[in-house]
């Protein structure tokens, strides 16, 4: 009777294991590490993505995508932090900061645009308040990469394109509260360039300005904006500090000078009256 048991019991199927997501980093539920948050706006973390690893992915997968979300933000809209697809099937992990700027991933795998518009992590720094819940997704796929030549991917069009492709999902959320420093200065940079520079001006404006505005202390965060204005592409810079004094420290007295923005007359229509500063309030960021 024992030897029919024994054979009953290893003739049976045996279960699957669940497809699982887990982090070295944190834990279901716990908070998220301090590396990861933002490091813009009013937070100053590293921004670093937590490694990442999941396992047994479902039979027939041929490709992974990765979504993070902090689903709960603009009254249940949603706000997308990091979104990659064409992670190849072989792939079961990703490191510590595997979302650096950079389109491409260098274990395999392309970040599409994030709610940040841009195609890389963007960690966490909700408002104050409680602490907000952030939820890494990874999705098992029967598709093979994603063709995306000539047109720029979004994490929206990413969620149409896979949506009846996805043979399983795993989650892991993690939380994180408000630490960061609240602004209370917005300085507002003003520019139009032809619509058909617009491109090589965002490009430019980005690499000679943004980018210095960032690495000034006490600096809270700078946002770039751009709209089309007829014949006329329209940007505008926003800057946030703790105060009129930060602003000072690199300025000098007048507050309202483009330093360290261009006002280059090689791209800019008019580039003293078009281009304007104002100090405003700003009690918290938008």
């Amino acid at each position: 009777m024992r030897h029919f048991f024994l054979a009953l019991l290893i003739a049976l199927p045996l279960a699957a294991q669940p497809f699982t997501l887990r982090s070295p980093a944190f834990t279901e539920g716990q908070q998220l590490p301090d590396s990861s948050v933002l490091n813009a706006l009013d937070c100053r973390g590293e921004n670093v993505s937590p490694a990442l690893e999941w396992s047994n992915a479902p039979a027939g997968t041929k490709s992974f995508a990765l979504v993070l979300d902090d689903y709960e933000a603009r009254g249940g809209d949603g706000f997308v932090h990091w979104a990659i697809y064409n992670i190849p099937a072989r792939t079961m992990s990703l490191p510590a900061n595997a979302g650096a700027s950079g389109v491409d991933l260098a274990s395999g795998g392309r970040h599409a645009y994030s709610d940040f518009l841009q195609r890389s992590y963007g960690g966490p720094c909700p408002p104050e308040g409680a602490p907000h819940k952030y939820r890494f997704t990874v999705f098992a796929l029967d598709m093979p990469p994603i063709d995306d030549a000539g047109t720029p991917m979004t994490w929206r069009k990413l969620r149409f394109i896979i949506r009846d492709h996805i043979l399983g999902q795993a989650s892991l959320t993690g939380l994180r509260g408000y630490s960061g420093v609240k602004a209370r200065v917005a300085r507002v940079w003003h520019g139009q360039v032809p619509a058909n520079r617009g491109d090589e001006y965002e490009k430019y404006l980005y690499e000679n300005g943004v980018l210095k505005l960032r690495s000034i202390p006490n600096n809270l965060g700078v946002q770039l904006f751009r709209r089309a204005a007829g014949d006329r592409a329209d940007f505008v810079v926003i800057s946030y500090w703790p105060s009129e004094d930060a602003i000072r420290a690199y300025a000098g007295e007048n507050i309202t000078r483009t330093r360290p923005l261009p006002r280059d007359p090689e791209f800019l229509i008019d580039p003293e009256p078009e281009v304007k500063h104002y100090v405003i309030a700003a009690d918290e960021m938008p």
